[in-house]
């Protein structure tokens, strides 16, 4: 993520404490990037660059706040001088482009790096021509003010260190927290941003939050502790009606549970999928559960699940952290069973054992046979 603060953030510091207690500042982020490329030793554009151009033009023009930042390059192929005269002249053909689109001149800024950032190798053609272009970053001025927290024991009461991710619009960043879990970030003012807290020997959690320099508040994040049997239910996992897919909106909620793995590897997880039943009432969730199921016995992070309804929609989730490098339990466990996945039935009659499925279903509960990955 690419940050500046401008230089009147000290008078927009003290203006703004003076005026309602908490500080309001400028920065800025770039939103958006576009490249176009050149042949070798020219400075034309070549087809289809003026519709990259005349895009990234529009957006800029939406707003007074953005700008555009014109970086020009070459490929490694003659002297240093010669290329960084050509980088010149390739940034002056963007630049004028951009000019006749209305974009004015104020809002532009020219970077010619000769043949010093080069993106690929130069030792091949291909590398060579990836080298030979020119990026417009799109950059936007954002008010920025402070979020301010801390991160506790939810049964305590104490603080406790943490790391704190926050994503937003323009914002994408981790912080940590001090020993006592306080913490001070910048974050866009009047913007939801999306704040996660993860702690060692505790379950995640997640806020959406909208902070507002004119009314200034103090978060508190408590965080359950992660013990053996507790259950977590999942926040923003969403699935098609009578599917198994998971929704792209919830996607980004993946990469949360495994930094949570991360932040605990000595513990071994089950993650239970459930589905809605007939006519169910509005509000009733397809949903997923996390349970802490016991200490991890084996070198690494590991992982079990169980179904509660479908397997698939479990299932989903324990590809997904196969993906990512975390290798599953020997067995799938269901809550409740022993801790290496033993089957419950071991030791009863041959007819006790055959039926099993059929009992307990009379019974209100349900038994998941063991399956090995």
């Amino acid at each position: 993520m690419q940050i500046r603060v401008f230089l009147p953030m000290a008078l927009a510091l003290c203006f703004g404490n003076c005026l309602t207690g908490q500080a309001i500042f400028d920065s800025t982020f770039v939103i958006e990037r576009a490249a176009v490329f050149f042949d070798v030793n020219k400075h034309d554009l070549q087809p289809g660059a003026d519709t990259v151009l005349a895009a990234i033009a529009a957006k800029c023009l939406t707003t007074n706040r953005r700008f555009l930042e014109i970086e020009a390059h070459t490929d490694a192929d003659g002297s240093d001088g010669f290329n960084q005269e050509l980088s010149e002249r390739r940034a002056e053909t963007v630049r004028g482009f951009l000019t006749g689109q209305g974009v004015p001149a104020e809002q532009m800024r020219v970077v010619p790096f000769g043949e010093h950032k080069p993106v690929a190798s130069n030792a091949s053609d291909d590398g060579k021509q990836k080298n030979r272009r020119a990026t417009v970053e799109l950059w936007q001025r954002t008010r920025m003010t402070w979020l301010k927290g801390q991160v506790v024991d939810m049964e305590t009461k104490e603080g406790i260190p943490a790391m704190v991710s926050l994503r937003s619009r323009f914002l994408n960043d981790s912080i940590q927290t001090d020993s006592a879990g306080h913490f001070s970030t910048p974050v866009p003012d009047r913007m939801p941003v999306e704040v996660s807290v993860f702690s060692p020997g505790y379950f995640f959690e997640t806020q959406i939050l909208t902070p507002n320099s004119l009314e200034p508040i103090q978060v508190e994040f408590p965080l359950p502790p992660a013990l053996a049997g507790e259950v977590l239910t999942l926040k923003n996992f969403y699935f098609v009606g009578n599917q198994d897919t998971l929704l792209p909106k919830s996607e980004p909620e993946l990469p949360k549970l495994l930094k949570f793995m991360q932040f605990n590897p000595g513990i071994r997880i089950e993650i239970a999928g459930h589905i809605n039943l007939p006519n169910s009432p509005p509000g009733a969730e397809r949903k997923l559960e996390l349970r802490i199921v016991g200490p991890q016995s084996q070198k690494g992070l590991h992982l079990s699940y169980r179904p509660g309804g479908r397997s698939r929609t479990a299932d989903l989730q324990w590809v997904w952290q196969l993906r990512n490098g975390i290798p599953p339990c020997p067995h799938r466990t269901r809550a409740g069973s022993q801790p290496e996945g033993r089957d419950p039935r071991a030791g009863k009659p041959r007819y006790e054992r055959k039926n099993a499925k059929k009992l307990r279903k009379k019974k209100g509960h349900f038994w998941w046979p063991r399956t090995s990955h």
